[in-house]
């Protein structure tokens, strides 16, 4: 959806828009009189009235906001949004501006009629637009500057703001600061066993059946709100499950790290929008289409993976004679938003499957030097325009841990034996 603006006259709304086909001008008079005429010397002197008016105007306000990136409107138009509750944002002169104004709209052919109503009215029009709350932004316009000024600080304000970039190391909270004796515990057990490597995986109920068979031991726990993931020693490495989302998962993999832990591998399901017949991909590298990763890298389109551990872990499925390929993710971690637009979008950029964490986990990975490697399996897919679920969904997940279990420890055994 685009942003409607309102523009006050003679800011340039035309100029602008001859310059950018994503903008569009839509100018009352055009909806309001039957006997309208673009040109400026006719502009305040239509007097026979459109009965669609002003219905006919709110519709082209909706229909050009679906099609154009900035919809500039009049005063008229700013009322009947105050009245449909939809939002706009409002760009005005300083009210110094007085005389600069009414020489533009004299320049621009206005005429006497328009031009005696602004001279008489200008300082009460502007302090009518200062007193205004509605708007969601304003912008001031200072002497000499235009439209294209104003929408270049209206996209400061409505498009960059997590994109801030700074250089202190500071934190309002980090794992050492909010470390307690639980945390203390779990890293001191790891780091005396050694333990540098860590499966991720979403099988909650698969790893609290390793503990209650004896084959893992509880040594810590993740928490996010009141409820909690188990961290599992199964000898030589961890097995914990991930919630899902970015947020948890950025969280999870600084506290694994924290312990000590430098090497991760995740196995986690996605949807297939790829027409190929793996059974799962190590992902190369992950189109970052979420926020959280933005905390930790520079915006890019892609996160990237471990190459020397994708390597091995590839050569491992396949030993293991698992239909396995290579391929790039679409991470998106809001739930109903995978918009069919940007999804040919994604896949035109080289995405095959569709996941929530994984481009998060690259980022992390980065800031903190750390190695990750993730497989991804289908437990559903989008094809031919069609969602379809796999109905084996539970049996898929269970086979998915079971893997990650025998890869982690021909993994550990690659590394190093740590």
């Amino acid at each position: 959806m685009g942003r409607i603006v309102y523009a006050f006259p003679a800011t340039g709304k035309t100029y602008l828009c001859s310059e950018n086909s994503n903008y569009i001008e839509l100018s009352s008079e055009k909806y309001r009189w039957l006997d309208f005429k673009k040109s400026e010397e006719y502009k305040g002197i239509y007097n026979i009235p459109n009965l669609a008016w002003p219905n006919n105007y709110l519709e082209a306000i909706k229909e050009a906001q679906k099609k154009y990136e900035f919809v500039f409107i009049t005063h008229s138009g700013s009322e009947l949004c105050k009245k449909n509750n939809i939002h706009y944002d409002l760009i005005y002169p300083a009210m110094e501006c007085k005389e600069e104004y009414l020489e533009r709209m004299q320049k621009r052919g206005n005429n006497s009629i328009f031009l005696k109503n602004m001279k008489d009215n200008f300082n009460a029009y502007i302090m009518e637009l200062e007193k205004d709350d509605y708007p969601d932004e304003k912008i001031v316009l200072k002497s000499g500057e235009y439209l294209k000024n104003g929408i270049d600080k209206l996209r400061k304000l409505i498009y960059t703001p997590i994109l801030d970039r700074f250089d202190s190391e500071e934190y309002l909270i980090s794992v050492n600061n909010s470390a307690n004796e639980f945390r203390t515990k779990t890293k001191n057990v790891l780091e005396s066993n050694n333990i540098k490597f860590a499966l991720i995986t979403f099988n909650n109920n698969y790893i609290e059946s390793l503990i209650k068979n004896g084959v893992g031991k509880e040594v810590g726990r993740f928490y996010s709100g009141s409820d909690y993931k188990k961290i599992v020693l199964l000898n030589n490495f961890v097995i914990t499950s991930s919630f899902v989302g970015g947020s948890n998962a950025s969280a999870l993999m600084e506290e694994l790290s924290y312990y000590g832990i430098k090497y991760f591998l995740a196995l986690g399901a996605a949807c297939k929008i790829g027409n190929f017949g793996y059974e799962c991909i190590v992902v190369d590298k992950a189109i970052r289409d979420e926020g959280t990763s933005l905390f930790y890298d520079e915006p890019s389109l892609y996160g990237y993976t471990d190459r020397n551990m994708n390597k091995k872990v590839f050569e491992i499925l396949k030993n293991m004679k698992i239909d396995v390929g290579k391929g790039i993710t679409w991470t998106v971690d809001a739930y109903y938003r995978e918009n069919l637009e940007r999804l040919k979008k994604r896949i035109m950029e080289g995405a095959v499957c569709i996941d929530m964490e994984s481009s998060i986990w690259c980022s992390v990975a980065k800031e903190y030097g750390l190695i990750f490697s993730q497989v991804l399996f289908f437990t559903d897919a989008y094809q031919n325009g069609i969602w379809i679920k796999n109905k084996k969904n539970s049996e898929i997940n269970d086979n998915i841990s079971k893997i990650g279990i025998e890869v982690s420890k021909k993994m550990v055994r690659k590394i190093g034996g740590v």
